[in-house]
Order: C-alpha cells, then structure tokens, then sequence
C-alpha cells in the first residue's frame, strides 16, 4: 500500500449550483458511484444535499398553512436559488413526496461521506425567509430581497430578516440545531446571505454586524463551528463590495472561523485584491462550467501556473485547492487536471506530459498521446481575456438571431485532427470512454462548423447574395440533424437519460421542472438557455425547430422583398418551440440507438472537404489563436 500526501490540506468539490444542475433528479445509485469518484480524488469537504425538510417543519412550527409554504418553496431543478434567497415558488412549489424522499437520500448520502471520513458541510440560515412571515412577525422589519434576472414578482423576492434582529438568531439556532442533530456535523457550515444580491446599504459596520450575527447563531450551535463561505459576491457584485466592505464584513468574524470558497481563482481571483481575504483562510477553486453547458474548453496551463504561485506565496492564506462547477459530467480531462493540482501543484508541472499520460490512462493504450497534445496545445490551452466558461450558451443552441458574434481562440482544422486520429483506430475499441469521447469530439466538430456556417449565412444576407443564404442555412440545418444523430449514439448525451432519471423519483411535475431548467428557466424565458445541453432529443425538437423557423422565415422574407421582422419571429419561436416543449410529455428513451464510431466516420466523411474561407475564418479566430 502506497501512503502519499497532498500539497493541498484541503481538497473541496461542488457548488451550490451543482445541486439543481446536475443532481436535482439523483437516486441513491447516482450518488453510491458519485461519492466512490470522489473519494478517490482524496476529496475530503462537499455540501450536504438537502434542507427543505428541517425547514418545512420550521414553517409548519411558526404557524404557515400549507399553501403558503407552496408559495415559497421551488420545484427540485431550482432549489439552489431558493435556498440563495433568489427565487421562490417556481413552477409549482415543492411535492412532499419529494420532500420525503430527500430525507431518506441525505441520510444515506452523509452516511458514506461519514464511512469514507470525508467532511461534509450542512447549510446555516442566511437569512432569507417566506413573504409569509410579514404577517406571522409583524414586529419585526424585513428587506425585499433585490430582483434577479428578470424574474417577475409572483416568482422573485423573498424576504430577508436581517441577521442583526432577535428573530434571527430564534430561526437561525433553531434551523441549526434541528440539521445538527438530524444529520450530524464536521463543524463546518455554509451560509451566503448576499449571493447576487446587494446588501441594502453599504454601511461598513452593518455589514460587520451581519457576519458577525450569522457567525454567532453558528457557534451557539456548535462552538468549533466553521463558516463556509463563498467569496463569489465579491466579484460578481464588486462594485458594491469595495475594499473597505470586504473587510468589514470578513473580519467581523475570529480569524480562522470563515473559510472563503473563491470560487473562480482560475480566471477572476479575489484573494489578490483582498490581501488573501485580510487573514480569513480561503480555498483555491477552478469554477469552468456554468448551468453545465456543453462544450470543449479549458485553460490548463494557466490553472497550474495560478494554482502554483498561490500555493508558494508565504503571503497568501491558502489552505486548500477545489472544483466549484455549476454542472458537472464534461470536460473530463479539465477536472481531473485540476484535482491533480491538489497533490502536486506546488511544484511546476509538465502539463503535456500530463496530458498524454491522461490518455494513456483513459483508453488503456499510447495511441492517443497524438491526439492529446493537440488538445493541450489548443482547445485546452485557452488564456485570453474573453469569458470562455460556458457561462452563455454556445451559438447552436441559443437563441435564433442575426446578431450574434461566434468566435474561437482554437482552429476548427484542430478539433478535426483529434477526431480523425480518434477514429482510425480500427484495430482495437479501448472501451466506454472512447465511445464517449468520439461522440463528444464529434459533436465539438459540429458545434465549430455551425459556427462557421452561421457566418457565412451573414456574410450573404449583408452582401444581397441570396443564393449563399439558402444554401448555407440548409447546411447549417443538416449540420444540426448530423449532431443530434451523433450524440444519440451515447446515453450520457440524450435528453432521456435525464427526463428519466426526474421521471423515477417522487414528485408529480419533476418533468416539467426538468424540461424547463434546460431551456426556458423560468416561464418567459428569463435565464433562456443558460442550462442549454446538446443532448440528442433536445436538438431534434427544441434547437433544430427553433432555427428552421429562424431561417424559413429569413429566406421567405428575402423571396418577398420584405423587411425581416426579428422580433415578430422571436415571438412566433416563444409560442411554437419553446413554451410548447416545456409543456409536452414526449418520451425519449434513456438508451443509445447507434454506433457512436461508425456514425463519427460518417459524418467526419460527409464534412471532411469543408472549406475554410480566410474571411469567415478571420472573423472567427479571435485571441491567443493556435
């Protein structure tokens, strides 16, 4: 047996968000697997699940009838912003069967983290409670949580108690107690009273006053208690959380009973204007994905190089390295890095090395290190200064317009290469992974020809060159079919596999909940896409019928001689597609129906002359190009 020792004291994975974008529809199965991968990353600190039960039972104990707590509490593909204080009641609050069943889960789940010795952390209050409670408490002042992307007021705007107030510190305790006891404890626990919310004033000692009264309810509790907290608001908002807020608000609290989660150290790191958060110990993340868009990206070498200079600096009071992503099961490689990191990171590391001993681990054989080494050189090797999280949706599956502006730091011809040296491997198949990978190499593919065609369709449309809009929109919608043919040839790619999964556990509206997190979130499309997935299923019936009536209506409207009415087909888009999908029942099966190798070649045949116009290709390839 081999003992070996991390650099990094802590290892932490997950983010708040990864409950409702990945996990919202788990079974313990799910879970079982889960939590074995994270044990073998020498993970020890995650998030406990759940807490709608123990508040349940709070609303019910302070006199709530049960239709106001339904006003209050969201379906399971939204509780992340519930529980942030964001949202509430969207679409039709939360089943008690669900309730129930989450009991039992984050009972089994905290048991294996307990068995395997990995610290789990269990939610505090922040702070955030139902409008109900201006009645039940009409002596006590409540805040209007602020407004969030765009969510109308039926479906926005909690309440928020203000931490310095006694029914505070009565709620907080008995919501801590209540988890504590139910669930057990490794002293550490998470709260964000102001996460993509503004404070409602930016007084120094009220800020003070707040941290200090969360943190209080805590070590009431539990006096080796240990704040978890996320240093997010601190970028996402940093126009209200200057220097002098930050401080306040963080030292507040003993130095050494906060622990900042930065969540986006790779590309946005607070720890350097916070002179390392003023003493609070904090842990190094790479947050990468948002809403768990897919999508090849990343930018390994800068991680190590961030990772390591912040590991070596005597200054900083770094304590731990993690992985915060919103949604999780992509980029494989990326991850699996920046865990990596966690063992080795202080020491300058050979990243193209790694990267071929990865594929060598993964398909069982050296015939990819090839393959590897141009996706550490390109696709993987990203460091401009563009956001390129996913944190808007690729051009595929966003919304249908003549506006948008696609763009890559890599060539197509590099993603062609990898996939062609991908699939000559004709004399030995190294498992589901490679299946895996050819599916999603070939998707990748698609997604840059797409984009490529879409400004070629521009390019006509602006030059009067009719005849290239309809052929190039044509393609672009072949383009599409092709990439729903591929992904159904992976189980991990089909919209059935997660309908599935929502549909098999208790709750009566898990499906619409699932079908809407995907595409509209929320009812008028206020986050539309931001959870968008190129899954077979959803391509074929959501992005294919959104751009065909897109484009029917461009070339009809070119025919005529008319003015192409953007907003008019926007609409007609909204009431057709999009709202008609939430809504439907359609099944999709939850099994692969091809050979993801034989249907690659295909397509990689069917593309393969594809031709790079220097115009199109100029407007494309944009910063550090490769």
């Amino acid at each position: 047996m081999v003992n070996e020792e991390a650099d990094s004291e802590i290892i932490y994975f997950q983010n708040v968000c990864t409950f409702s974008y990945t996990y919202a529809f788990w079974k313990f199965e799910d879970w079982r697997q889960h939590i074995d991968w994270i044990a073998m990353h020498g993970i020890n600190l995650v998030l406990a699940p759940f807490q709608e039960d123990i508040w349940t039972e709070i609303y019910r104990e302070v006199g709530m009838l049960e239709y106001q707590i339904q006003d209050h509490l969201t379906g399971p593909a939204f509780l992340a912003w519930l529980r942030m204080g964001n949202l509430r009641k969207w679409p039709f609050g939360l089943d008690e069967k669900f309730i129930n069943f989450s009991v039992q889960l984050q009972q089994e789940v905290i048991r294996e983290y307990q068995r395997l010795g990995i610290n789990f952390a269990i939610p505090a209050f922040a702070g955030h409670v139902p409008r109900d409670f201006q009645q039940i408490f009409p002596n006590t002042t409540f805040q209007r949580a602020s407004g969030w992307n765009d969510f109308q007021d039926e479906y926005c705007c909690p309440l928020f108690v203000d931490p310095t107030d006694p029914l505070f510190y009565e709620i907080g305790r008995k919501f801590l107690l209540k988890a504590k006891n139910k669930y057990g404890t490794s002293h550490i626990y998470f709260a964000d009273p102001f996460n993509e919310q503004v404070p409602h004033t930016n007084d120094t000692e009220y800020l003070a006053n707040v941290s200090k009264s969360i943190y209080g309810v805590m070590e009431s509790v539990d006096p080796e208690a240990v704040w978890l907290l996320q240093g997010w608001k601190f970028f996402a908002d940093g126009e209200f959380w200057q220097d002098e807020q930050v401080k306040a608000f963080l030292t507040a609290v003993p130095t050494g009973k906060i622990l900042v989660l930065d969540l986006h150290s790779d590309k946005f790191p607070q720890y350097e204007r916070t002179k390392s958060f003023y003493g609070q110990p904090f842990i190094w993340n790479m947050l990468h994905d948002f809403g768990g868009n897919i999508g090849l990206r990343g930018s390994a070498a800068l991680i190590a190089d961030r990772a390591r200079e912040a590991f070596n600096n005597p200054k900083m009071t770094m304590v731990g390295l993690g992985i915060t992503p919103e949604g999780i099961n992509q980029n494989h490689i990326i991850y699996e890095f920046a865990l990596d990191l966690a063992w080795m990171g202080k020491e300058a590391i050979n990243t193209v090395n790694w990267f071929k001993n990865y594929s060598k681990r993964r398909y069982k054989t050296n015939e990819f290190e090839e393959a590897a080494k141009i996706l550490h050189d390109t696709i993987y090797n990203y460091n401009g200064t563009k956001w390129v999280d996913g944190s808007s949706p690729y051009l595929v599956v966003d919304n249908p317009s003549l506006k948008h502006k696609p763009w890559s730091w890599f060539h197509p011809e590099n993603i062609k290469t990898v996939l062609e040296k991908i699939i000559s491997n004709t004399n030995r198949y190294p498992g589901e992974l490679f299946y895996y990978d050819v599916t999603d190499f070939t998707r990748q593919y698609l997604q840059n020809l797409i984009d490529l065609e879409y400004l070629l369709i521009i390019d006509g449309y602006q030059n009067g060159v009719h005849e290239k809009v309809k052929h190039h929109t044509k393609l672009f919608l072949n383009m599409i079919s092709d990439m729903d043919r591929i992904l159904s040839c992976n189980e991990n790619f089909l919209l059935g596999t997660w309908l599935e999964k929502a549909t098999s556990i208790p709750g009566d509206e898990n499906e619409y909940n699932a079908r809407n997190q995907i595409t509209l979130w929320g009812p008028r499309g206020e986050i539309s896409n931001y959870a968008m997935k190129q899954w077979a299923g959803l391509v074929q019936d959501y992005v294919y019928p959104r751009w065909k009536l897109f484009w029917d209506e461009l070339n009809k409207a070119i025919d005529e001689g008319r003015t192409f009415d953007e907003t008019a087909i926007r609409k007609r888009i909204f009431d057709e597609v999009e709202e008609p999908f939430s809504d439907s029942t359609k099944f999709y099966s939850p099994a692969s129906s091809c050979n993801a190798l034989d249907t690659a070649k295909y397509i990689f045949e069917k593309y393969e002359n594809f031709q790079y116009d220097k115009g199109t290709l100029d407007k494309y390839l944009i910063e550090n190009v490769n």
